[in-house]
């Protein structure tokens, strides 16, 4: 299984959105924004998103995780 790199913004809000980007040729990688953040990032390359609830905040926990 081949997990994709996960970004989050560096505010210190809670994340409310997760955002799967194609990023070309380096593949797809996860975006986790807080509400202020996901309302000013480009969209263009959006595959899927989703909201963020307190019971698919532990997936991401597993995964590799890279502070924007």
């Amino acid at each position: 299984m081949i997990f994709e790199p996960i970004f989050r913004c560096k505010c210190k809000k809670s994340k409310t959105n997760r955002m799967i980007l194609d990023g070309g040729t380096k593949g797809n990688y996860t975006i986790e924004l807080c509400s202020t953040c996901y309302n000013n990032h480009n969209k263009k390359f959006l595959i899927s998103e989703e909201i963020i609830s307190k019971s698919n905040i532990s997936l991401s926990q597993n995964q590799n995780q890279v502070i924007l």
